[in-house]
């Protein structure tokens, strides 16, 4: 699962209502968490915003399991 799709679900909020905040489709938003869609800057930019989401907007790429590799004795994978 990537980061962006753990917070909009998190968040309890549907690809559609999330696309439209960021001015996307919501087949965007979905080829976007499943990885089959690389967005342009400005388009992960606006995802980003539109989730609230203030880090790097990169990061929302990153596949979960991969982050929690990052924490240190963060959970086993």
């Amino acid at each position: 699962m990537k980061l962006c799709e753990l917070i909009r679900v998190k968040q309890g909020r549907s690809r559609a209502d999330v696309a439209s905040d960021a001015k996307l489709a919501p087949s965007q938003v979905c080829w976007i968490e499943t990885g089959r869609f690389v967005p342009y800057d400005v388009q992960l930019a606006r995802l980003a915003e539109a989730l609230g989401y203030i880090g790097q907007p990169q990061n929302l790429l990153k596949d979960t399991s991969d982050l929690f590799r990052e924490v240190p004795d963060g959970p086993a994978a």
